[in-house]
């Protein structure tokens, strides 16, 4: 089995600014949650499914939210020419 090969799963958690112009200009933070699930065929080409969520809320009270979904294949193209997962 390579290094790569099999099941991956990931998560984060993190943080940014959100900016509205047109209600008199407000900024405020934003949470951000990341899910990823893939699959890994080698060490050179993995399979993805991500789905991220995006919230906030400004200080009239007014929530925003957004969600991404992709799905995506990766390969490396440079590095790792072994495929042992070193570079």
């Amino acid at each position: 089995m390579q290094a790569r090969e099999g099941l991956l799963l990931s998560f984060g958690l993190g943080g940014g600014s959100a900016y509205l112009s047109n209600e008199g200009p407000a900024r405020t933070g934003a949470l951000d949650l990341d899910f990823r699930l893939g699959y890994g065929f080698s060490d050179r080409f993995q399979l993805f499914m991500d789905f991220a969520v995006d919230a906030g809320r400004y200080p009239q009270s007014a929530d925003f939210a957004s969600w991404t979904f992709t799905i995506r294949g990766q390969t490396v193209l440079i590095g790792d020419r072994a495929g042992t997962g070193s570079t």
